[in-house]
């Protein structure tokens, strides 16, 4: 019941008076309301912090093109790879360097081409395979030409390489029992890229890395796999369908094992057919 006594009243032209009610504080759900509005706001606000917040992971990144065979050491790490702050999925930044993993890349080789810009990922370097104070050199080959692109790191492999066309071609080793420090290529990364291999092997001597850089430019190479224990017959002359071919002395004739002595990589045929 209103109390006329004290409620506010007002005189209407006719002289009538109209009592008016007073007014009460907001009901409940005017104030859940209003907290879910607030609520809401500093949702959208903090959302919007987190989007344009800089990442706190920073991985690395290439800082130039960086070629398959490339080996990290002190003097050339900093130069290749440089940090970025990133935000990537999860399954992407298992497979990346973090900027303090950093040092483990001294003495890995790079097992395929790194365009600048690229995020580095683990499975573009491996261990040297040994190579140590040895030189790394990386090719490519049709996976065909190269047991079926079914090669391991670790694994030793033998080069050869057919010069020549026609009755005048001929087959020779190139090198022999060398380390294969890596495998690159065989992702589903274009049209033909799972038919090619870039292979990273380990070579002892400067005539091995200029036998095997001759026969890739020039010649149809064709990389198997070594017996793995090391035990092999000798490496056998140069071979040509009809007879025997007497080839010149240099890459072409090269018997290059990744253990031989400094004579190796420039063994040639004599008169008989026997490699000297």
């Amino acid at each position: 019941m209103v109390d006329l006594a004290s409620a506010p009243t007002a005189t209407t032209s006719g002289g009538r008076r109209r009592v008016r009610r007073q007014r009460g504080l907001p009901g409940g759900r005017a104030v859940i309301g209003a907290l879910l509005v607030a609520a809401a706001a500093v949702g959208v606000f903090g959302a919007h912090l987190r989007a344009t917040a800089e990442p706190a992971t920073r991985y690395l990144v290439a800082s130039r093109d960086v070629d398959a065979g490339t080996r990290v050491d002190a003097s050339n790490l900093e130069l290749l790879f440089g940090a970025l702050p990133l935000e990537l999925a999860p399954a992407v930044a298992d497979r990346s360097v973090l900027v303090e993993q950093r040092e483990s890349l001294l003495g890995q080789v790079v097992t395929a081409p790194i365009a600048r810009g690229d995020l580095l990922s683990r499975s573009d370097v491996a261990d040297d395979g040994g190579v140590g104070d040895g030189y790394a050199m990386s090719f490519p080959v049709a996976a065909a030409d190269a047991v079926a692109g079914d090669l391991r790191r670790g694994q030793l492999v033998d080069v050869l390489a057919t010069y020549g066309s026609g009755e005048g071609a001929y087959t020779t080793y190139v090198v022999v029992g060398v380390p294969l420090v890596a495998v690159g290529g065989g992702g589903d990364t274009g049209f033909g890229a799972a038919d090619q291999r870039t292979l990273t092997v380990a070579l002892a001597e400067p005539g091995q890395v200029q036998a095997l850089a001759h026969a890739v430019s020039v010649a149809d190479v064709v990389v198997i796999r070594s017996p793995q224990d090391g035990v092999r017959d000798a490496v056998p002359a140069p071979f040509r369908p009809g007879g025997d071919v007497a080839v010149p002395a240099g890459p072409g004739a090269a018997d290059a094992r990744g253990d031989a002595g400094p004579d190796a990589g420039s063994r040639v045929p004599s008169d008989d057919g026997e490699v000297e």
